[in-house]
Parts: structure tokens; C-alpha cells; sequence
């Protein structure tokens, strides 16, 4: 699998992204976790090529929004993940708690 590896500041520190082609979102870590990252990228997709590449616009805009105090500017952001039904299912059910929030 092909995918795209960029890297950008923000204010907890570098982060690494990697989208697919088409700007889906399939990881996001710190960078001083690269290991762990590329670990499981191998997990969810097998054998996995990362290209260095910048980052896509839209994405690094609302990355920096959010970490601005628009917490909802992410939200929108495509996501195309591995793992189990379940865990997409868990990792959607995240995505639906509003920021500031808690919930069972």
C-alpha cells in the first residue's frame, strides 16, 4: 500500500501525518513516536510504502484551527482506517463526543 508521510509543528510538538492519495487520514502521531506509528501502520495494512510528501492544505489548515480553539474544525477531516468492524465502529463512536465533553 502506498501512502503519504508529512510532517508538521504544532504546539505539543511535530506531529506525523499519513494520508492515502486521495487526502483520507490514516494516522496521526507524534513524531517522536515514529516507530510505534510505522509499527501500526503494518498492523492495519500490511506491507506499507511511505513517500514523503507536504502536507495537504486543507488538512494543515485545520489542524492549525484547531489547535487555535476551534475545536470542531477537525471534524470534517476523511478518515480511512484499518482495523477490525469494531474498531472502526469504536473510532467512529469517538468521533461523535463533542469536544469538552465525557461520556460512558
Amino acid at each position: 500500500m502506498q501512502l503519504l508521510l508529512s510532517r508538521l509543528e504544532s504546539p505539543l510538538g511535530d506531529l506525523l501525518l499519513v494520508t492515502d492519495i486521495e487526502h483520507n487520514i490514516r494516522a496521526l502521531d507524534f513524531a517522536t513516536h515514529e516507530a510505534h506509528l510505522r509499527r501500526g501502520l503494518r498492523e492495519h495494512y500490511g506491507s506499507v510504502v511511505l513517500t514523503n510528501a507536504p502536507v495537504h492544505t486543507e488538512i494543515a489548515q485545520a489542524i492549525a484551527r484547531y489547535f487555535s480553539g476551534e475545536l470542531r474544525a477537525i471534524d470534517s477531516l476523511p478518515t480511512a482506517t484499518g482495523g477490525s468492524d469494531l474498531q472502526r465502529k469504536v473510532w467512529g463512536a469517538l468521533r461523535d463526543i463533542p469536544p469538552g465533553t465525557t461520556t460512558t
